[in-house]
């Protein structure tokens, strides 16, 4: 059996040869892997398992089918995941299958769902569904493996975000329309059986805005956890000011953190300096990054999307100023560019920030598009073409999700073909990010020492005096930090899997990657 220390050197040297921004042959066929699923259904959202496998919620957008698949490490869909490699729930008493928006791996291995389902005359339930690691349905999950919400009584209703907590309970941003006809949050937490985690925000759920006579309006579309168990969700803010995202943040308990940007709230323009016109924003994506910065990604334009941004925050909720100077980058593919969405934003622990999406020139041209920047906000030279690259195999091929696997490597989904007959697509690509070295670290740090029998972590030692250091997951979210004072880290809360530790001592910032089995 390969040493988890080889495994990690050999993985470095594979990468090292790897131009980054190309597709990784290795994977499915020559860095494509392509399905033809019931009802042509496609990747909407990824997630990765600690085992590296890869789990799709897969949908229609034209006849609402939907199903969740699970691919080996090499791409290959993987037959131990409901016999077949995907599985598709039918709830009774509803009309179509349930369309997932957003996916959960809890420490048990089991898999949560979460998005909408119809039940009829143009309403829409929120539904969350948890499997078992074979595909089976949880029964130990509100009684059958599925959880229905109709919070607003005959109206429209959809989880947007779900997390999976380390304690295993599942925090749960939804979208839904109130008794005027306007858009609101609603955010809550679910116990490990399903039922409602109380008290939390005024009870059992967080509202927002509180009254359905404000003329606010709120759009969630992500949500990421921070290590102290408070949370940032963004998405679109509809009025009374349009063209405007927001970012929100609450503590553990459901409540709004009243020290984070304006009471708790950031509201701003992505683009107001470059399109003094804009009139659609929206914020798909949001992450943190090793500093604790906030990152959130999306798309704006006049009418249509046609730019996609990336912005960035202190963690006080300030625009970051260090970032391109004014908080945001912007991209506009070019002049014949009809439709432009950005997707995903997936930090690493070098600094360097990807993000994915699509652009369309046509009905029936499409690519998936991922931009890589370096810390500054300039574009990263050594990623792609000067730090785009643009990957499609048919006329059409629409980009729609992504995430990064244990090699550093990126994983994007979404859809690919011509004639009608659109295969779920799914692409890797090779990043370069480097396996244990910073890239200002002229030679390899020291390397951390893991115990597996006691479950702990050794950091170097510091050079002058305490230092700090983040551990992150390979989705680039930040699951632990504290201070390096010689003592071991505990290492019991986390799923097994390959993470990143980033040490920072005086001016020296050293970046380590360790298995933990």
């Amino acid at each position: 059996m390969r040493s988890p220390t080889l495994a990690v050197a050999f993985l470095l040297v594979e990468q090292l040869f790897a131009q980054p921004g190309t597709l990784d042959p290795t994977f499915g066929n020559n860095g494509w892997q392509l399905d033809t699923f019931p009802s042509f259904v496609a990747p909407k959202v990824l997630a990765m398992q600690p085992d590296q496998k890869i789990v799709a919620a897969c949908y229609n957008s034209v006849s609402y089918a939907n199903l969740v698949a699970r691919y080996l490490p090499d791409g290959g869909l993987d037959s131990t995941w409901g016999g077949i490699g995907y599985v598709i729930t039918e709830v009774p008493g509803y009309f179509g299958d349930p369309v997932f928006n957003a996916l959960a791996i809890q420490a048990d291995g089991k898999v949560v769902a979460a998005g909408y389902i119809y039940e009829g005359a143009g309403n829409q339930d929120q539904i969350i569904v948890r499997f078992l690691p074979n595909g089976s349905l949880d029964p130990t999950f509100s009684g059958d493996g599925i959880f229905l919400l109709d919070h607003t009584q005959n109206y429209v209703e959809a989880v947007a975000a779900i997390i999976s907590q380390p304690d295993g309970k599942l925090l749960v941003a939804a979208q839904e329309v109130n008794d005027l006809n306007k858009k609101d949050a609603l955010i809550y937490r679910l116990n490990d059986d399903a039922s409602f985690d109380t008290p939390f925000g005024a009870g059992t759920y967080y509202i927002f805005p509180a009254s359905v006579l404000s003329n606010d309006q709120y759009y969630p579309t992500a949500m990421t956890l921070l290590p102290d168990g408070s949370f940032l969700i963004t998405g679109a803010y509809l009025g009374p000011e349009p063209r405007r995202v927001f970012i929100v943040k609450f503590l553990a308990d459901g409540q709004k953190d009243l020290s984070f940007g304006t009471s708790g709230r950031i509201l701003f323009q992505p683009l107001l300096d470059f399109l003094p016109n804009a009139t659609v924003a929206i914020a798909n994506a949001i992450a943190v990054d090793t500093y604790g910065r906030v990152l959130i990604a999306g798309s704006s334009g006049n009418t249509n999307l046609t730019n996609i941004f990336l912005a960035r925050c202190t963690p006080n909720g300030a625009i970051d100023s260090t970032f391109n100077n004014t908080g945001i980058v912007w991209h506009e593919p070019g002049q014949n560019t009809s439709s432009v969405e950005g997707f995903a934003v997936i930090p690493t622990g070098d600094g360097r920030i990807m993000v994915m999406g699509s652009y369309m020139q046509s009905p029936d041209s499409a690519r998936f598009i991922l931009l890589r920047y370096g810390p500054d906000g300039q574009l990263d030279p050594g990623f792609g073409d000067e730090g785009v690259a643009a990957l499609g195999l048919e006329s059409l091929s629409p980009g729609i999700c992504a995430t990064i696997d244990a090699q550093g490597r990126y994983i994007v989904g979404g859809y690919t073909g011509a004639d009608s007959v659109f295969p779920s697509a799914l692409a890797r690509v090779n990043s370069g990010v480097n396996i244990g070295i910073a890239p200002s670290e002229p030679t390899p740090p020291e390397p951390v020492n893991y115990d597996p029998v006691n479950d702990l972590l050794y950091l170097a030692a510091p050079t002058h005096g305490m230092g700090t250091w983040e551990m992150l997951d390979m989705n680039g979210r930040v699951v632990s930090l504290g201070r390096n004072d010689g003592r071991p880290v505990r290492l019991s809360a986390l799923l097994d899997g390959i993470y990143m530790v980033v040490e920072r001592n005086g001016s020296n910032t050293i970046t380590h990657r360790f298995v933990k089995y």
